[in-house]
C-alpha cells in the first residue's frame, strides 16, 4: 500500500482515538447501557471500542478490539453491499440498512445505523449501532409462510 495512504490512515486513527477517548466519558451512560449495540470502527473496519451489547448481539469480545474488522462478520455473499454502504457513511452519508451476520453457526438479522465521526472537517471513522431484528424477520417469514398456506387452502 502506498506510503501515503498508510501515513493518511494513521493519522486520522490517531484523531479518532483521541476524539473516542476525549469525548466517550460525556455519553458513557448511553453507551454502556444501550441495548443495541454500539460501537466505533476505524477506516478500515476495525472495531475501536464496543459497548457491552456487542459482545451479546454481534459476539464481538472485548479482546477482539483492534483485532476483529466487520468485514469477518458478513457472509461473503453480502460483503460487496456492505462495503458499498460505509463506504457512503465513509463519505459523510448517515446510512439505515438491514443486515445478515453470522455469529456462532447461525445468522442473526440485524437493523444497522452507520454516521460518519467527523473530526476537523474529516471523516476519520464511524459509529455504529446494531438492533438485532431476528426475532422480527422470523416471525414475518412464519405470517408469510401462514398467509401463503390460507390463499393455498
Amino acid at each position: 500500500m502506498d506510503s501515503s495512504i498508510v501515513a493518511l490512515k494513521r493519522e486520522k486513527r490517531i484523531l479518532l482515538e483521541n476524539y473516542l477517548n476525549e469525548n466517550l466519558p460525556r455519553y458513557e451512560t448511553t453507551f454502556m447501557e444501550n441495548e443495541d449495540a454500539v460501537y466505533a470502527l476505524d477506516l478500515d473496519g476495525h472495531f475501536l471500542q464496543i459497548n457491552p451489547a456487542c459482545e451479546k448481539i454481534l459476539g464481538i469480545q472485548v479482546d477482539q478490539i483492534g483485532e476483529i474488522t466487520f468485514q469477518k462478520l458478513v457472509p461473503v455473499d453480502d460483503l460487496h453491499r456492505v462495503f458499498q454502504n460505509f463506504h457512503e457513511a465513509f463519505e459523510g452519508k448517515v446510512q439505515n440498512h438491514d443486515y445478515k451476520i453470522a455469529k456462532g453457526g447461525h445468522h442473526v438479522y440485524l437493523n444497522v445505523t452507520t454516521l460518519p465521526i467527523v473530526v476537523n472537517d474529516e471523516v476519520v471513522g464511524i459509529y455504529g449501532i446494531a438492533k438485532d431484528i431476528t426475532a422480527l424477520k422470523e416471525r414475518n417469514a412464519k405470517n408469510r409462510k401462514e398467509h401463503r398456506k390460507f390463499i393455498n387452502y
